[in-house]
């Protein structure tokens, strides 16, 4: 476990060529400055941000916000999320994994600029999130899709309406993803209850 709290100093100082990952790192119970990341605009391999609860996703211009392109997989686990980390960030080469992000009230990645996945989408177990804001904006996910256990209502499929309506993209949005070929026809595409149990999902790690 590590207790740094700050990444200025290390990654504004140097050329990373290469994948960047945050394992359990605790920072003292504080934040950890991502500011160091400020001035990047791609990432040339994975982010990896696991068991890192107070990791900071400031706004423009700060932390990953001016972060254009991931070349491999983003995977954001029991961590820290917000609807502003990523606001320049249009494609992602791999996977992306966003799972159990509950550090803090975060409600969605409705400002977003993602366009493009790869690889996977799963988007499961994060308690406070009530919609698929940002989601709309999606073309192309090259693999499988889960979604689910959304939210904090434990008898219906998250606190996602069923139908889209302005502003609030419903589960009627996964649908025109199908008929829209936004995900391959031979893509597996599952929506779970958010009372399902955490082992009923693939473990990705």
């Amino acid at each position: 476990t590590s207790a740094v709290t700050t990444t200025e100093g290390f990654f504004d100082k140097i050329e990373c060529l290469g994948s960047i990952v945050f394992k359990n790192n605790t920072s003292n119970g504080g934040t950890l400055n991502a500011n160091g990341f400020k001035a990047y605009t791609k990432i040339n391999g994975d982010l990896i941000i696991i068991n890192t609860p107070g990791l900071a996703h400031w706004g423009p211009p700060n932390c990953f916000s001016q972060v254009v392109t991931i070349t491999g997989s983003a995977r954001f686990i029991n961590s820290q999320m917000s609807s502003a980390a990523f606001t320049s960030l249009t494609s992602i080469g791999g996977d992306l994994e966003i799972r159990d992000c509950n550090a803090n009230v975060w409600w969605n990645i409705s400002e977003w600029a993602l366009k493009s996945i790869g690889g996977n989408f799963t988007y499961v177990g994060n308690d406070h999130v009530n919609g698929l804001q940002g989601l709309q904006n999606f073309t192309h996910i090259g693999g499988n899709v889960t979604i689910g256990r959304l939210g904090t209502d434990t008898t219906l499929i998250g606190v996602i309406p069923d139908q889209s309506a302005p502003g609030s993209p419903g589960w009627s949005l996964i649908q025109s993803w199908i008929e829209d070929r936004v995900v391959s026809p031979s893509a597996t595409v599952t929506l779970k209850s958010i009372s399902v149990a955490q082992s009923d999902y693939q473990n990705i790690t």
